[in-house]
């Protein structure tokens, strides 16, 4: 745990714990400064850097299913959840932490430019090239302290400006503070993490984020629950909790929000205990206005919209939205216009030419991971083609077994090992194309 008064920078607590043998030999780690992986707990400074780049937090981005060419074929995103929402605000996306939105996000920016922006934060270990870690970096695939993810988030709190913490009462050294995000962003992020209703459809309604104080929280969780975290910070205190294994090995399922949220929020109770408390700092120079934003698919069929309050930098309002005119459905410039997007690969309809049926995925020698934290009965991959009608009939072969199915995608229930996979499509009962065997494998 540590905890910092972000308006000075000082630390005012640095707390570590650790288990094992009592019995055994003791090999001490100090877990604030040793490096781990940070997950979605990263995700705050992307956005920061989107919104100083003139995105809004009515912005819309599609929350939909991303696959992406890797050395080793296809690569499939998810969230969390394993659910997509369709379009979705910017504070939606931050606020239920999604992954494809984060990606798209790093899209706009750039991966160099956030890197940047990183280093600027006073992350020191991430010192790589950026295609060293691909689009990875978006969902926090390097590796942190939690001295640095601190110091960042004070930043945040302190409305943009980094400051080095100070660990010492009688450091007399200079320590230079720096500008790296604007007021408003910094303050808008701040909103964005302090709001529960932004967090709904991951985390729910009542979720252990909510803290009586307004308090600006977002969790992490690394691949195989190696490394959770919690980190915050209200009018005065950043703080920060990461729990895990000091010898890298996984957790038994402990979570950012299932587990340090938790102690994070006694953290705050007790810095608060018996104090005036304030609300977080918003700048001044943002406007409010009323905006239509669209329902998630998850809620009433996609259709509709609906109508709420969002903050925007001068100028940068929706059209629609100023001087009193009725609120209209909010996208400053959606990502499909700025050509985020990925092309879904079919052919143009200026061609009036069939598009030749093809397999999309499983690409030849396709490694795909199994994910030991989640149900067996969670993980499926989609076999897709190409090219068929929506209401031919593909007979695919995986490993010698036929399924038939009724459309050109099926729904194939992961299991380790290698497999084998061909297809026949089927229209009206005539054979119209047969697809090639295909191996991949997943481990």
């Amino acid at each position: 745990v540590l905890v910092v008064d972000h308006g000075s920078g000082e630390v005012l607590a640095w707390a570590v714990g650790g288990g094992g043998d009592p019995d055994g030999p003791r090999t001490y780690i100090d877990a604030v400064t040793t490096p781990r992986q940070p997950g979605s707990a990263l995700k705050p400074f992307l956005y920061a850097l989107a919104l100083d780049r003139g995105w809004s937090p009515a912005e819309i981005i599609d929350d939909a299913p991303l696959t992406e060419s890797t050395s080793g074929g296809l690569h499939s995103y998810q969230n969390y959840s394993r659910r997509f929402y369709g379009p979705v605000t910017l504070r939606d996306a931050l606020g239920n932490s999604l992954n494809i939105p984060a990606l798209k996000t790093l899209q706009y920016v750039g991966a160099e430019a956030y890197l940047d922006r990183l280093h600027a934060l006073g992350f020191r270990g991430l010192d790589e090239h950026p295609d060293f870690y691909g689009d990875g970096i978006a969902l926090g695939s390097g590796a942190v302290t939690l001295l640095d993810l601190v110091g960042a988030y004070a930043a945040l709190a302190n409305a943009g400006v980094y400051r080095p913490l100070s660990v010492l009462r009688d450091d007399a050294r200079t320590r230079t503070a720096r500008r790296v995000f604007s007021a408003e962003a910094a303050s808008l992020i701040g909103n964005i993490l302090s709001d529960p209703a932004a967090r709904t459809l991951e985390f729910g309604r009542d979720s252990v984020l909510n803290l009586p104080v307004q308090t600006a929280v977002k969790t992490g969780t690394s691949s195989d629950f190696r490394d959770a975290w919690a980190v915050g910070f209200d009018y005065r205190y950043a703080v920060g909790v990461w729990m895990g294994n000091l010898d890298d090995t996984a957790s038994d399922g402990v979570t950012g929000s299932t587990g340090p949220a938790l102690l994070l929020r006694s953290v705050f109770a007790s810095l608060e205990r018996g104090k005036s408390t304030e609300r977080l700092y918003l700048s001044p120079r943002l406007a409010e206005r009323r905006v239509c934003v669209p329902l998630p698919e998850s809620a009433a069929g996609g259709d509709g919209c609906i109508e709420r309050d969002e903050w925007f930098l001068p100028g940068g309002e929706p059209a629609a939205a100023k001087g009193g005119e009725p609120a209209e459905r909010a996208a400053s410039v959606s990502t499909a216009d700025r050509g985020l997007l990925r092309p879904a690969g079919k052919e143009s309809a200026r061609s009036s030419r069939p598009e030749p049926i093809r397999l999309r995925q499983p690409t030849p020698g396709l490694r795909l991971a199994y994910d030991p934290r989640l149900p067996a009965d969670a993980q499926v991959f989609r076999f897709v083609l190409d090219g068929a009608a929506p209401d031919d009939r593909v007979d695919w072969v995986v490993d010698g077994e036929t399924v038939s199915c009724p459309a050109p995608e099926y729904r194939w229930a992961v299991t380790r090992g290698e497999h084998r996979v061909s297809a026949a499509v089927r229209r009206g009962g005539a054979l119209v194309a047969e697809i090639p065997e295909v191996a991949f494998e997943v481990k």
